[in-house]
């Protein structure tokens, strides 16, 4: 099963290297990576060159004018052959595991458009983030559920998903067009959610391998885990709404004691009712 690893570049010369051999170090044997390089004006053409010449799994392709960054992603994901795709940073690096991890959850679910996983950021002073999400909601069959989850994490969450560098069916991923606009990460990772059902791997503690959400609960989990039901919202008590119940979202006509708090999307407050 073919997985491809599309990394566009411009101008990387001094990191590339590291991040394509993470990548031709998996421990899925059937991996190519496919490089777009953005007519770049420093030594990434030589080293590309001759990282291909090494290893008949990389694919390089040198663009004779700046296609921009959009458009660079947009080349890598046409150049790709492989059944399942994920986009990957030219300064970025996948632990051995990576495919064979984030393939599995495919395995248990067709509906799957991609597969996220926790990622650990190193910033620019060598300190570490390690955000991680265990939610269930981007499972559901329903949109609205999926968007809904997919903006309280992004708005309450720091990185919480990074649906980008997910692991992707390439041709249904192929079949959604990427907006060339301000902020377009956020409004195509939108229309993702709006797709289908997305999926996450379950921390290693946990050795089932048909788990497709990142929100798997229990040790160990079922072997495929699934959304459960949305917690209703508590009573108005004492005419406030608390905890992550804010008021904005209750109804006007709401006396104290008396009607429900709905959650407010930005997740957090308290208010009268």
């Amino acid at each position: 099963m073919l997985v491809s690893i599309g990394i566009p570049v411009r101008n990387g010369a001094d990191r590339l290297e590291t991040a394509v051999r993470s990548a031709l170090a998996q421990d899925h044997a059937d991996i190519e990576v496919v490089i777009s390089d953005n007519a770049s004006t420093d030594g990434t053409e030589e080293l590309c060159r001759e990282l291909a010449r090494q290893d008949e799994r990389i694919s390089y392709h040198r663009q004779p004018r700046d296609l921009h960054v959009v458009g660079n992603f947009v080349e890598v994901l046409r150049r790709a052959r492989g059944a399942y795709f994920r986009w990957m940073g030219d300064d970025d690096l996948l632990e051995p595991s990576y495919v064979s991890k984030a393939l599995r959850p495919f395995l248990a679910d067709e509906r799957l458009i991609l597969v996220t996983t926790d990622m650990t950021y190193t910033r620019a002073d060598g300190s570490v983030h390690r955000p991680r999400y265990r939610g269930t909601r981007m499972l559901s069959d329903d949109p609205v559920d999926r968007l809904d989850e997919l903006w309280d994490v992004v708005t309450t969450q720091h990185h919480g998903l990074d649906p980008l560098y997910g692991l992707m069916r390439r041709e249904r991923v192929a079949a959604v067009p990427r907006p060339l606009m301000i902020r377009e990460d956020e409004v195509y990772a939108t229309m993702l959610a709006l797709t289908a059902p997305w999926g996450g791997t379950c921390p290693s503690r946990w050795p089932t391998a048909a788990c497709a959400s990142g929100g798997c609960r229990g040790s160990p989990p079922r072997s495929a885990c699934r959304p459960g039901p949305r917690a209703s919202p508590p009573p108005c008590s004492s005419g406030r709404c608390t905890g992550p119940w804010a008021s904005s979202s209750c109804p006007r006509s709401s006396a104290a004691g008396r009607g429900p708090c709905w959650p407010a999307r930005t997740g957090g407050g308290s208010g009268r009712c």
